[in-house]
């Protein structure tokens, strides 16, 4: 399946992700809005865009960087980075079941501000995130697994040095 994830608050039509019924998915965060709002959109059969109901960034002061794929269900996912008052912004998901979205989760597990999700599934159709951690003066990049309540099993990726590493991106090979 195809994830691209706009690492800008604004617009970004890259190569969006696509359902098993062709439908593309895009969201973005709103700085307009003070990037309060998260927004979702998806294909309307050929004919344009059409604004899918996503209220999950609500609950909080500021949401940056969302990312959507679609499971093989054809239910999208989102992860994005979000912050509550002037704490630290931490990365949350959510997911299509039915006819909403899940409330949002904690999808990471450290102290740090985080940023950047990327959201991918593997063959066998398990999401796994990657994400940026600012540790002190450096950043790190960590990645998760579903366990199919949250993500788990935390582990950090990059060498844990003096220079930044930002923008992770997950993809699969032609086997999942």
């Amino acid at each position: 399946m195809k994830t691209t994830c706009p690492t800008l608050l604004a617009l970004s039509l890259l190569l969006p992700p696509f359902s098993a019924a062709g439908e593309a998915y895009l969201a973005w965060s709103d700085a307009a809005a003070g990037g309060k709002a998260i927004h979702l959109s998806r294909t309307a059969g050929g004919e344009g865009w059409e604004s899918v109901p996503f209220d999950g960034g609500d609950g909080f002061a500021a949401n940056y960087l969302p990312c959507v794929a679609v499971d093989s269900g054809g239910n999208p996912w989102i992860v994005w980075a979000a912050q509550k008052d002037d704490a630290d912004a931490q990365i949350y998901f959510s997911r299509r079941e039915g006819d909403g979205f899940t409330p949002p989760r904690r999808a990471s597990g450290g102290e740090g501000w985080e940023s950047n999700p990327a959201l991918a599934f593997d063959g066998e159709g398990v999401p796994w995130i990657a994400y940026a951690r600012r540790a002190g003066a450096s950043s790190e990049i960590f990645c998760a697994r579903f366990d199919g309540k949250g993500f788990s099993g935390e582990t950090m990726v990059s060498s844990p040095d003096d220079s930044p590493d930002a923008k992770p991106a997950l993809g699969t090979d032609a086997g999942g």
